[in-house]
């Protein structure tokens, strides 16, 4: 009661903030409240609130705005400069905030860390890594701590792995229910799969799935995950059934299908016909009959089972894919799948001797050339096995 409760409570609060900060007519706010404020939607909208989502792109700007304002003459007090490091950290823009790096003396360490999160997010990435090395996160007011151990993370060279994790760590822990932490738990799992170490990646995406499920951000890793499940399959480092269950039944019905079809999409394309037949099959367990989820997890059962001894469940199949609901690509496979299913039959029928259903271990060279062209029609369905984007 309580998770469901906080969104109803929280769109209310941050709607609440913003009118506050950016009403006409209303008191000026100071920099650091307005970057509180700023926080406060993007933390709501890691949690799943969509009007905070939309809220922060004006409320950045409003800060903007103000940073604008800034008096040259004036040297920067501490909340000032550590509100401006967590703009420029959360998709401000780096030049707002020139004025303040030219009126704070070089003696002031809270000045070499804005620089250090300028070049971050203006992509100068080895003089931002140099710039901020000198700093340790786990030294820093917690407001910026998780911040500057996340952008660190994203700095380091490839092969730091074990320090990438060590900074991710930090600040998911540091920055609990906050978008640092929704972001880092992402980070986690890409790492984990860029290590091809299905144990760690499972574990990472279920604690991100526990906590940020609603997350405005949660399609990008689910994306992520859906590629790597297949991934590891081919590999022959399955992920297990059971763990991909209980992921899976954390989410709401209508991501459960379409993680199942991506993962089913993929699969075929690769000839991963276990996996793919397991994902086709509960997508259609959750797609609404008739609809084009219903068409596309159909036409994956389909397409496994044309080219074995369940031939016939598969012409059957094909009748129920509505091909007007189906992407370019999903059309493409579904005339291949017909005209392999097509030959096959009129093969069948020339052969009144053979009583059982073809089998896909002896198919004449034209029907294999025929079932190659299905893989090839799904793989250019999904380009997301060309490599997962950190």
């Amino acid at each position: 009661m309580r998770r469901v409760a906080q969104p109803l409570f929280g769109l209310a609060l941050y709607a609440w903030l913003f009118q506050a900060a950016v009403a006409e007519g209303v008191a000026q706010r100071s920099l650091p409240d307005l970057v509180l404020n700023l926080a406060r939607l993007q933390d709501a909208a890691a949690r799943g609130d969509a009007e905070a989502g939309a809220l922060q792109m004006r409320m950045l700007s409003n800060v903007s705005a103000e940073l604008m304002k800034a008096d040259p003459l004036r040297l920067p007090d501490a909340p000032s400069l550590r509100a401006a490091i967590i703009y420029v950290l959360s998709g401000g823009r780096p030049s707002d905030v020139e004025v303040l790096l030219r009126a704070t003396p070089d003696s002031e360490p809270l000045r070499w860390i804005l620089r250090g999160a300028v070049q971050f997010a203006t992509g100068e990435k080895a003089e931002a890594l140099k710039t901020l090395t000198p700093f340790k996160p786990e030294t820093l007011p917690a407001s910026i701590g998780g911040r500057v151990a996340l952008a660190m993370a994203a700095l380091l060279p490839e092969g730091e792995t074990v320090e990438k994790a060590r900074l991710l760590e930090f600040a998911a822990r540091q920055m609990p229910g906050t978008l640092v932490e929704e972001a880092a738990l992402r980070r986690l799992a890409i790492l984990a799969a860029a290590q091809d170490d299905p144990l760690q990646f499972q574990k990472t995406a279920e604690r991100y799935v526990w906590r940020y499920s609603a997350s405005l951000y949660a399609g990008g890793l689910m994306k992520d995950y859906v590629a790597q499940i297949v991934i590891f399959e081919a590999k022959h480092k399955p992920i297990s059934r059971l763990a991909f269950e209980v992921l899976m039944n954390r989410l709401p019905a209508m991501q459960r299908c379409q993680a199942y079809l991506g993962v089913a999409r993929q699969a075929t394309s690769l000839g991963l016909a276990d996996l793919a037949l397991y994902a086709s099959t509960r997508a259609r367990r959750l797609a609404v009959q008739g609809s084009a989820e219903w068409s596309e997890a159909t036409l994956y059962d389909a397409a496994i089972l044309i080219t074995g001894p369940d031939y016939d469940i598969a012409r059957d199949l094909l009748r129920e894919v509505n091909g007007s609901q189906l992407d370019a690509q999903g059309k493409a496979m579904l005339s291949s799948v017909e005209t392999l299913a097509a030959r096959m039959h009129a093969d069948f029928d020339s052969a009144p001797a053979q009583k059982s259903a073809p089998d896909s271990r002896v198919l004449p060279l034209e029907q294999q050339v025929l079932s190659d062209k299905v893989s090839k029609a799904v793989a250019a369905a999904d380009t997301m096995l060309q490599g997962l984007t950190p």
